[in-house]
Formats: structure tokens, C-alpha cells, sequence
């Protein structure tokens, strides 16, 4: 992979329009791409590479189409959202592949994900019922969140997949219906951050649903979205990642959504670009490992490739998973055990991480 630099080249003349297009281009890169001292970023030297056969663990093959995966808080448990069947959607696997629970079915018509009572005149979701089902997040007491982008909601179970509640009732936060939500994160007071993709915004909700904040709107500056591909929290240092792919860059905002910094990665490489989804962190160490989809091989078809971000001193790694399309990422607290969710399987891998 080639070293990560920005460069700018031209000509010895220069007319008056050119000079003025010239340095609007380049007010405009700098908005984009605004650094500082602070702020995480590409490695000075080229990132370390990996291929994926180097620290392949295993991969669970019980899955048609996993979409999303999540690790519960002791790291024994993994827990997979499959929208490929249409019973037992959501299922808790410890890592040998053993599957402890399952639970949720698929509506093949939104009106199958709804009850409706003619004296009430209003229709009620139906628990367990899910319309398509994209994100999923385990809070610290191994409760499970699951957010359907078509159902506009999230749904909190116990990890025995008993139904506890429809949190977000009335889809409705500060005025705002939800529009194609996208993942959803927690925080290590149970609050929850819905990826809220078709209004460019992140909303935070209190554990029982209330609203608390929101942020975002559609734009390329410090706060906006082009688009809202991934989103993980950091209990630690109360940061929260959102993955804008369509931008380029994930942003980092503490947990009230004010703008921290940025983290891209700028490559010269006609083959390579930064397409940041999914995310997930390690609560040790701090690194974020993020499902990059930017990067062409030979046959210049875009690749799945990891990409962490160290917490201690900002250098950048990189595992190619050659060929396959990743979906989603987790990771245990220590960074040791790294699920991602990819086609047809779910792979664990060990040791790249730690």
C-alpha cells in the first residue's frame, strides 16, 4: 500500500482565474480536511500490512445473510442479526460457534410487523417482528438493541431474546420523524446513538427511550454528513465515531455532539480510497477498527479491508481480507477476538488486534 500524503502539483504560470480557482480548490480541501496536533491521522510512514490467512481464527457458517454483529461486555458471547431467514433472526453464539439463543422473525410485508386495534383507530408494532433489521449493540448489562431502518425503531430484549421494550414508541425526536436509521451504538451510562441516516443526524436517547440530543445535517463541514455509514462510542474518553463514507473521514464528537476532530486517511494511489462503514472499539486500548471498502485490488473490484487506529499513538494498521465484502465489526474489549460480519459467514480473527 502506498504511503498516505496529500500533494499538490502545476504549472510556472499562473493567470489571475487560475490562481482564483486554484486557491478556491484549495480553501475547500482544507475545510474538508482540517488537521491539527490533536487530531488522529494517517501514520508519517506507510501503515503496516497484514493479510487476512495470517490471523484467521475460524468462521461460523450457520448464517445465510448476517448484516451485522455486535460482542456482548464479558467477551464470551458474540450476538448476529441474519436477515437471510426468515425465524430467528437475532442469535447469541459463544466462540466455539454454539448458538445459546435465537429470536425475531421477518415481516414480508410491513403489515405483518404491525397489530391494528379498529377501537383505537392506531396500529401497534408487534414484538419481535423486524422489517429490516441493519444495526445491533449489547449495553453492559448484555441487553440487546436492535434497530430496523424500515420499522423506523429500536428494539431493547435481554439476552434471552425476551422483549423489553419498543424505545423509540412514536419515532418521533425533537420534532423529527426517523428516516431509514441506519446502526445504533451505547455508552457506558446506557445511553444510545441511532445512526439516523436519511436525516444526516446522529440522536442520542436516554435508556429509556428519551430523547436527550441530536446532531448533524447533510454537508461536507465539521458536524455535517454526506453520509452515515457506522457509528461506536468510546466509554472511556466519552467520544463518539460516526463513518462517512461518502465524505471520506470519520468524525469524532464527544457525547453531546460537539465536533472534536476528524480521521481520514489520503492516499495518492489511484486505486485507493478511504470508505469508512463499520465500526467498533477496543475499551482497553482505545484503538477503532474500521471496515474500509476503498481499496481496488488487480481486477479493480473494491476489497474488504481493516483498518485500526491506535489510541496510544495515532499509526494506522491494515488487515486486506482479500476479496471478501465486509458487513460489520466487532471487536472484544481487548482488541484480541475481532468478529466481522462478511457475506455469507461470520470470521473471527486473533491476534491482529492486540
Amino acid at each position: 500500500m502506498s504511503r498516505h500524503k496529500l500533494t499538490y502539483s502545476g504549472t510556472n504560470v499562473w493567470s489571475p482565474g487560475l490562481l482564483l480557482i486554484s486557491l478556491i480548490f484549495i480553501m475547500s480541501m482544507i475545510s474538508l480536511f482540517e488537521y491539527n496536533e490533536k487530531q488522529f491521522a494517517a501514520a508519517q510512514d506507510a501503515p503496516s500490512i497484514s493479510t487476512v490467512d495470517e490471523f484467521f481464527e475460524t468462521s461460523f457458517l450457520n448464517f445465510i445473510e448476517p448484516t451485522s454483529v455486535a460482542t456482548g461486555p464479558n467477551g464470551v458471547y458474540f450476538y448476529v442479526v441474519d436477515q437471510g431467514i426468515a425465524t430467528g433472526i437475532v442469535q447469541k453464539i459463544d466462540n466455539r460457534g454454539n448458538v445459546h439463543e435465537e429470536w425475531g422473525s421477518k415481516c414480508f410485508a410491513i403489515t405483518e410487523c404491525f397489530s391494528y386495534d379498529p377501537v383505537m383507530n392506531e396500529s401497534e408494532s408487534i414484538p419481535g417482528k423486524f422489517g429490516d433489521p441493519t444495526g445491533i449493540a449489547v449495553d453492559l448489562q448484555r441487553n440487546v438493541y436492535i434497530v430496523d431502518r424500515v420499522m423506523e425503531s429500536v428494539q431493547k430484549f435481554n439476552d434471552k431474546g425476551e422483549f423489553i421494550g419498543e424505545l423509540i414508541s412514536d419515532n418521533r425526536t425533537n420534532g423529527k420523524a426517523f428516516a431509514v436509521p441506519q446502526a445504533v451504538a451505547i455508552d457506558g451510562d446506557d445511553n444510545f446513538y441511532v445512526a439516523d441516516s436519511g436525516n444526516y443526524r446522529i440522536v442520542k436517547l436516554d435508556a429509556t427511550g428519551g430523547y436527550v440530543t441530536d446532531w448533524g445535517s447533510r454537508g461536507i463541514r465539521d458536524g455535517q454528513f454526506g453520509s452515515i455509514d457506522g457509528i461506536a462510542v468510546d466509554f472511556h474518553l466519552k467520544q463518539v465515531y460516526v463513518s462517512d463514507s461518502l465524505n471520506q473521514r470519520i468524525q469524532v464528537f464527544d457525547t453531546n455532539g460537539n465536533f472534536i476532530r476528524n480521521l481520514v486517511l489520503i492516499s495518492i494511489s489511484e486505486t485507493e480510497s478511504f470508505r469508512p462503514k463499520g465500526l467498533s472499539v477496543a475499551l482497553q486500548t482505545g484503538d477503532l477498527y474500521v471496515i474500509d471498502t476503498g481499496i481496488k485490488d488487480r481486477l479493480e473490484d473494491y476489497q474488504g479491508t481493516l483498518q485500526k487506529f491506535s489510541g496510544t499513538n495515532g499509526n494506522v494498521t491494515q488487515l486486506n481480507l482479500e476479496g471478501l465484502t465486509p458487513k460489520s465489526i466487532a471487536v472484544d474489549t481487548s482488541g484480541k477476538s475481532i468478529f466481522v460480519a462478511a457475506e455469507e459467514d461470520v470470521f473471527l480473527i486473533r491476534g491482529w488486534g492486540s
